[in-house]
């Protein structure tokens, strides 16, 4: 009887999947802040006109902007320095998540299976997954893209050469973005570092698609501070602190439920989720949380308690009232409210969590 590794590919630990995700968001990291010293750390306006993409790219990175014009005072309203540094690291990281980590659903899909070689290999692949998805049988679906993606991948150091010219495709891309405000003293250098990042995440991704398990990253949909999917930067000991408290019993009446709302002002990372195992069962459970996305947090605006109408009377005429109604901070969630709520608002195969 053949090894499952031999029909299937070979089927990783967690930890290494894992720390290759986390490997690639520390390059990231390292590269912004590089990027930021070598242009003396400053600010400049937006050089170019404003397209589509770059609207929607931005609109992952900072979920509760409303125009274009304000993105300079909304970075720098609080601690300014950071906050541009995570900007970078934001459209950088999703540019990698949007073009290289293949993520499949009914309801959307994006990035590419660059180890299959050819584009139309890609487009028959996909339009096969997309088609299996809808019989709704997970574990056969996740077992056949295994297969069938081991059967393609390149067993060589370097991506096929379809990889490699996409991957200098991209990172001119993601180089054309980031030098909209950015001004690197060796624009040479910053593409080489590119090159390397989007090379690294081919690799990355391609291990992810060729599990059994099914493994996706997505950039947060919603504005509101989720403690299950997210982490504020910085707060690695108070998570742990949390983690030891939910162990101890005590996270209702000490952690997370006593902490006020939050907003997400800035994206940094992606969520990293998990669904189903390396035997290719448990997906009828609900994907796991791997690794948070990092944002960066204000308190939410709290809501005013409605008045009774002996109150509204006694206030007097020329009262100054606010114009705006609600901010934008409180805009409402795109994730789901059903269910429990520490679950993700979406399915990696179409149906709501």
């Amino acid at each position: 009887m053949m090894d499952k590794d031999q029909v299937y590919g070979r089927q990783e630990e967690d930890n290494k999947i894992k720390g290759h995700v986390d490997a690639l968001f520390r390059d990231i990291k390292a590269s912004v802040n590089k990027w930021r010293r070598n242009s003396g750390d400053r600010n400049p306006p937006l050089v170019g006109e404003i397209d589509q993409d770059l609207f929607k790219l931005c609109g992952q990175v900072l979920p509760c902007l409303n125009h274009f014009d304000e993105l300079q005072s909304y970075l720098e309203s609080v601690d300014p320095k950071k906050s541009w540094r995570m900007f970078y690291r934001g459209l950088l990281a999703a540019i990698v998540t949007n073009r290289t980590f293949r993520s499949v659903t009914l309801e959307k899909t994006s990035g590419h299976d660059f180890s299959l070689g050819k584009a139309d290999h890609e487009a028959a692949i996909g339009f096969l997954e997309l088609e299996l998805m809808k019989l709704g049988n997970l574990a056969n679906l996740n077992n056949w893209r295994a297969l069938t993606l081991s059967l393609f991948e390149a067993r060589g150091r370097d991506p096929p050469l379809w990889s490699r010219d996409a991957v200098h495709q991209m990172a001119n891309y993601a180089l054309g973005v980031l030098c909209r405000w950015l001004s690197p003293s060796d624009p040479r250098e910053m593409m080489d570092d590119l090159v390397r990042i989007f090379k690294h995440a081919v690799l990355a991704s391609t291990l992810m698609r060729t599990q059994r398990a099914s493994w996706t990253l997505w950039f947060p949909e919603h504005v509101q501070m989720d403690p299950y999917t997210m982490r504020e930067a910085d707060q690695e000991e108070e998570e742990e602190e949390e983690e030891r408290r939910e162990q101890d019993g005590g996270v209702e009446a000490h952690g997370m439920a006593s902490k006020p709302e939050r907003s997400v002002r800035i994206v940094a990372t992606p969520v990293l989720f998990k669904r189903g195992n390396a035997d290719g069962e448990l997906f009828d459970l609900p994907p796991a949380v791997m690794k948070k996305a990092e944002v960066k947090c204000v308190d939410a605006v709290p809501r005013r308690r409605r008045r009774t109408s002996s109150e509204s009377r006694s206030i007097q005429k020329d009262s100054p009232r606010s114009s705006k109604g609600k901010s934008s901070l409180s805009r409402s969630m795109t994730e789901s409210k059903s269910g429990d709520s520490r679950k993700p608002g979406f399915s990696f195969f179409g149906k709501k969590q």
